[in-house]
């Protein structure tokens, strides 16, 4: 509920009423209980000191959720037990493993020296290189060149529905056949 659709398409985040101030004061670090339950960090949840590698962690659980439909440590953000990849292409599971780590150290983007990284923490030129994201323009993405595959409006309409036009290749299909509503398939790994 967090990230918003523009009146032309693109996203954005909101709702930044609970995050957390990091500068060279406290050590790049804070402690304290922010974010949504079950995105936030095992950092988060033990009430450890944290810096911004818990972004990172959210952005996996962000991504699963948004394959799956669910998140991968439950509702409660209890991390006893292996998140369930199942149908995900490798590539995939190999950049939710790399941001879902427990270890904040072991996080993909994570920087030991967070000197090494503009004072951040986190590097995310190894998350935008990612095969998983090799076919995005980030520079084109950042100033808005991309076309987005959902855009409408929804003011004054009854349905936002009625209002929308989808912008995905033609290879996506996204109406449900009476045979494929009938029958279960699996089919091949998620991107």
């Amino acid at each position: 509920s967090n990230i918003m659709l523009t009146a032309d398409g693109h996203l954005c985040l909101a709702d930044f009423g609970l995050c957390a101030q990091l500068t060279a004061e406290n050590s790049w670090h804070t402690t304290g209980n922010v974010g949504t339950v079950g995105y936030q960090a095992p950092e988060i949840v033990a009430r450890k000191p944290y810096t911004f590698t818990v972004d990172l962690f959210a952005l996996g659980v962000t991504i699963y959720r948004l394959i799956t439909g669910k998140r991968p440590y439950g509702k409660e953000g209890k991390f006893d037990k292996p998140v369930k990849y199942r149908y995900f292409s490798p590539v995939l599971i190999n950049l939710l493993e790399g941001l879902l780590r427990l270890n904040p150290d072991e996080r993909l983007g994570s920087v030991h020296n967070i000197q090494d990284s503009y004072n951040t923490g986190v590097d995310w030129y190894p998350i935008k290189a990612h095969k998983w994201f090799e076919d995005i323009d980030w520079k084109a993405m950042k100033n808005k060149l991309i076309n987005p595959p959902l855009y409408g409006s929804i003011m004054g309409t009854r349905s936002f529905k009625d209002n929308l036009t989808l912008n995905f290749p033609q290879s996506i299909s996204l109406k449900k056949s009476k045979n494929n509503a009938k029958k279960k398939k699996r089919g091949p790994p998620l991107p």
